[in-house]
């Protein structure tokens, strides 16, 4: 949604609230309280971000601002701690997973619009060959979506193991089968919405063994 900012203060004021509260509703009562007789910034159209590229680990995707002419300023958040303050990016995503994305743009008259946009980055495998990964979320809450946490891969492996762990130490899920994923539940509960931990053996058909490692999100 876009609004009119009366001043560099209020604008200083509108970003402060969008990056550290994920709210601009005060700010925004505030700033429109002062536009009599200007052009209602809502009226010039809503701000949209394109996405290309194959959404795959490892491929290049482009973000661009769309949808609204007359941007002069940008503001990118991608979820990882970097801001980028370009019309257009790229990016590179080494996990698959579930991912964000988040712009605020001002125009030449004070405007300032936001868009987001979610999507995901899967696994696509090579051409030629096996590779192993694991996703760095999961949302186990039965839509049917990323519901379990398990080996992606482009080739079934030979020998397999999985083990997950809390940020204790504490096992709460182990598996030898390729084809049993982590639901997310521990002891017959569910588990709480945190980081895991996991570690893998992975043995494939060529006879190589991998050692897998990282850390998952469980989101509910």
């Amino acid at each position: 949604m876009p609004y009119f900012l009366t001043s560099i203060l209020e604008l200083m004021k509108y970003l402060w609230v969008v990056f550290a509260l994920g709210c601009a509703w005060p700010l925004v009562a505030s700033a429109q309280e002062g536009i009599a007789g200007r052009t209602p910034c809502d009226s010039l159209g809503m701000l949209s971000i394109a996405l290309s590229g194959e959404r795959c680990t490892d491929s290049v995707l482009t973000f661009s601002a769309a949808g609204l002419p007359g941007l002069q300023q940008y503001e990118w958040n991608l979820g990882d701690g970097e801001n980028f303050s370009t019309a257009e990016l790229q990016r590179v995503y080494p996990q698959p997973g579930l991912y964000s994305a988040v712009l605020i743009a001002i125009d030449e008259a004070g405007c300032v619009f936001s868009a987001n946009i979610s999507f995901e980055v899967a696994f696509c495998g090579p051409a030629g060959g096996c590779q192993y990964n694991f996703p760095n979320a999961f949302t186990p809450n039965g839509d049917g979506l990323n519901d379990t946490f398990g080996l992606l891969s482009s080739c079934p492996p030979e020998g397999y193991r999985l083990q997950v762990f809390d940020r204790w130490g504490e096992k709460v899920f182990e598996s030898g089968n390729v084809e049993q994923a982590w639901d997310g539940r521990c002891r017959n509960r569910p588990a709480p919405a945190a980081v895991y931990f996991y570690r893998a053996a992975v043995q494939s058909p060529e006879g190589q063994g991998l050692q897998l490692k990282g850390s998952v999100t469980l989101v509910r």
